[in-house]
């Protein structure tokens, strides 16, 4: 049995139900808005009758109740639980205190992970798995690119800049207000650029009000701008976008795999979401290179990010081939996890 409730740890936890589907199990998944306010009735005997319960580690306080609340109620009935962390950092996340210390186990995403914080999980039951959802993001696009600028309804001739949005309002708004600026500061250039904004699943904002921000603010701006359709998602778009401005999110990581050109353009008001998430201003993509982390985006920055060979660009290449390496073989993170899970339920 599955249960998280915020869309990154229900995508990594979607990807996995199917591999073990393939492999002859059966999978109770409770992701996203499936996942209950209030764990009762069948859902109870869901959990007591598992052979084991992955719990996902929400940054949404509300929804990690949930998740706490099925993770302790397995552990009572002798169920075993594995923690599942989506992210960098994501390990040490306030909350998960009690059930860390009573896990069976947890997959992690590299070694540094597996010892960055003792708090929640000890060193001992964490394996290096990897995240099956990296497998993805190193894999041949899902869409070609006439696919994708069709369903934008753009002309081949432009470039894609693709604005990565949070769960949080600020978070998107700030980046996109930042960005928009440095783009139409690279006039007359900005007028081969179309700027995407890919709305979070989880953002309250609707996409009119970003949509009337920007029509305000850049009415006489040579660049042009829309707003992720509902029939293209962010992952389907990124392989074809030349730069993307975003914060700390698994597009951070696909922007990588994809050795693509990607940019946090950083400011104290919306770097609060990633310290009340994970305790820490850090965030690895950023720290190792992987994923510009600057104050403010300057029409001139903007320029070395598209220009592939700027030294911004070759230092970020190899970064990005550093920390994310191309799968290799037969082994995959996704068969790493499966067995690691496999071995540890009863």
């Amino acid at each position: 049995m599955m249960v998280a409730g915020d869309p990154g740890p229900s995508g990594l936890f979607e990807v996995l139900a199917d591999e073990l589907t393939r492999l002859g199990h059966v999978v109770n998944l409770l992701v996203r808005k499936d996942l209950p306010d209030v764990v009762s009735g069948k859902h109870i005997d869901s959990i007591k009758t598992s052979n084991a319960l992955l719990v996902g580690m929400s940054s949404t306080s509300e929804v990690a109740a949930s998740e706490i609340a099925c993770a302790e109620l397995a552990i009572s009935y002798g169920v075993p639980v594995g923690l599942l962390p989506d992210t960098f950092g994501v390990i040490s996340r306030q909350g998960f205190e009690e059930v860390g210390r009573k896990a069976s186990f947890a997959c992690v995403l590299n070694e540094d992970e597996k010892y960055h914080d003792r708090s929640v999980v000890k060193p001992e039951i964490s394996y290096v798995t990897g995240d099956p959802r990296w497998d993805i993001y190193f894999a041949p696009p899902r869409l070609t690119r006439e696919e994708v600028f069709g369903r934008l309804g753009v002309g081949l001739d432009r470039e894609l800049v693709l604005f990565a949005g949070s769960k949080f309002s600020i978070m998107t708004a700030g980046p996109l207000m930042i960005g928009l600026t440095a783009i139409h500061g690279l006039d007359p250039s900005a007028a081969r650029i179309h700027a995407v904004l890919g709305l979070h699943p989880a953002d309250e904002c609707t996409a009119g009000e970003y949509e009337h921000q920007v029509t305000n603010l850049f009415r006489n701006s040579p660049v042009s701008f829309s707003i992720l359709p509902d029939e293209l998602k962010t992952d389907e778009m990124l392989p074809h976008a030349v730069l993307v401005i975003g914060t700390s999110s698994s597009t951070t990581i696909h922007t990588a795999c994809r050795r693509k050109p990607g940019l946090w353009p950083g400011g104290n008001p919306w770097e609060m979401e990633l310290y009340a998430s994970i305790r820490t201003f850090a965030w690895p993509p950023c720290d190792q290179g992987a994923f510009l982390r600057r104050k403010g985006l300057t029409p001139e920055l903007l320029g070395e990010l598209l220009d592939p060979d700027s030294k911004v660009r070759k230092d970020m290449l190899l970064a990005q081939e550093k920390m994310f390496p191309k799968p290799e073989g037969s082994e995959t993170a996704v068969s790493e996890m499966t067995r690691v899970i496999l071995a540890h339920a009863k």
